[in-house]
């Protein structure tokens, strides 16, 4: 039998938000963040009620909410996104989770 009542579709990275964070919830994550080893800067800002990722010498990424503190990034491979860690209510560090390669931790500075 040829004729599969199922057809898989391929997988589309999701760049629609599924979480709605107002642009008061957004501005917690703002900020600067750094690591030392590596030497890498990422500057977070709001830019149009979105959050934007700034890293020296790359576009700027925007990040789109798929949780509380979770966003994918708009443009990059899938399993690539940032989780901010928060502790009583603020933001200590930005996490960049890099699919199968090591995720990078930046405290906010």
């Amino acid at each position: 039998m040829s004729d599969y009542p199922f057809k898989r579709e391929a997988e589309v990275a999701a760049t629609t938000a599924a979480v709605s964070l107002s642009e008061e919830d957004l501005k917690k994550f703002a900020g600067k963040y750094e690591s030392k080893a590596p030497p890498v800067e990422v500057s977070v800002e709001i830019v149009g009620g979105k959050l934007k990722a700034v890293v020296p010498g790359q576009p700027v990424y925007t990040l789109v909410p798929v949780a509380a503190s979770r966003f994918s990034i708009e443009g990059a491979p899938s399993g690539f996104f940032i989780q901010f860690e928060m502790a009583e209510g603020k933001v200590k560090s930005l996490t960049l989770v890099q699919g199968s390669g090591p995720s990078l931790v930046l405290p906010k500075q």
